[in-house]
């Protein structure tokens, strides 16, 4: 087969694939990802309730910054309270001697926002979102860093998921229709 028929083939691939892209850019279709804040949000404060929720805070206020939100730059701004966050792990299989084998990782956290007055704009939500991992005995170091790996993406995708509820916010004092879920 000859370079240029190669090229003509795979121009006609793109094209096609070109075609087919096209209208997802008109009907509103948008890769999964940081979802813009409302404006009534703008500079939101982030406030963990204990010490467990930091990680996620930390994370919430990475994912605003990279989405280029302002953070708790004013004093009446709403207030984004994150309690109870906790990854527990679980057990999902073992094999015939008994020994676990695969893990499940589970972030459990709740969240509600608050005016700087104190009233409630948003009710308390709750996420849970889980992963899992094989535990292997001959590679412990690798397991342990996969297990580190995943607490760190759990805690990601619980900012993203916030994040994501929190764009559907309108501005009022009514809730959004959407939950946390």
């Amino acid at each position: 087969m000859s370079y240029s028929f190669k090229a003509a083939k795979f121009s006609r691939a793109l094209l096609f694939v070109a075609v087919l892209l096209v209208p997802l850019g008109g009907c509103g279709f948008h890769l999964r990802g940081a979802e813009p804040l409302p404006a009534a949000l703008a500079g939101v404060r982030l406030q963990p309730a204990g010490q467990n929720d930091e990680a996620l805070v930390r994370a919430l206020r990475q994912r605003l910054m990279m989405a280029s939100q302002s953070v708790e730059t004013a004093p009446n701004a709403p207030v984004l309270v994150v309690s109870g966050t906790n990854i527990e792990q679980r057990v999902a299989s073992i094999d015939q001697q008994g020994v676990a084998r695969e893990f499940l990782l589970i972030l459990h956290t709740r969240y509600r926002l608050r005016a700087a007055s104190g009233e409630d704009l948003l009710p308390e939500q709750s996420i849970e979102i889980q992963r899992d991992y094989t535990y292997t005995s001959t590679n412990v170091l690798a397991t342990d860093i996969q297990a580190q790996s995943l607490r760190d993406e759990l805690l990601r995708d619980g900012a993203e998921q916030i994040l994501r509820a929190l764009s559907y916010y309108k501005g009022s004092a009514q809730p959004a229709a959407r939950g946390g879920q």
